[in-house]
């Protein structure tokens, strides 16, 4: 079990430049680059996130990478994902490339042989992905399920 984990400087106040974490985890962590090998996190604050082989419940960054991992929730400019899965990806940019993903919404997606619960996307590229909900389907599932709860709700007051 390896973790190399700067501590942040009480002169400046600034976050280390670099965090490599292997086969360990942590609550969180914050740096300009976190790196984790067969590891995971909590909560991980940083401009550039990479994961190989591991999971973050909640990763904030402006580049996040993950290969083989996990991650709960993925706010980021730039996500890549690539034989990986994710609840939730918040990106203006995001690839996958043969992930599971709940929930995806982005200004452009590029997605290859992935599979996408909710799709809320600009520009969508990619072949051989299945996609539940796209925003049009999901609008279209929202507006029957609510006016079929409203006359549910209708005939129950006159009953």
């Amino acid at each position: 079990m390896t973790t190399e984990k700067p501590e942040r400087t009480a002169e400046t106040g600034s976050r280390p430049e670099s965090v490599t974490i292997r086969h360990s985890g942590v609550k969180s962590v914050e740096a300009d680059q976190v790196t984790f090998r067969q590891g995971g996190a909590v909560r991980v604050i940083a401009d550039t996130v990479q994961l190989q082989q591991g999971g973050i419940l909640l990763a904030q960054a402006e580049k996040t990478t993950v290969t083989s991992g996990s991650i709960a929730a993925a706010i980021a400019d730039s996500a890549a994902l690539e034989l990986s899965t994710a609840a939730v990806v918040v990106a203006a940019d995001a690839r996958i490339d043969q992930c599971a993903g709940g929930l995806l919404v982005a200004e452009t997606v590029e997605a290859h042989d992935s599979a996408i619960g909710l799709l809320v996307a600009r520009d969508f590229k990619g072949s051989g992905n299945r996609v539940l909900f796209s925003s049009w389907s999901a609008l279209a599932l929202g507006i029957g399920v609510g006016v079929g709860l409203a006359l549910a709700g209708l005939l129950r007051r006159r009953a």
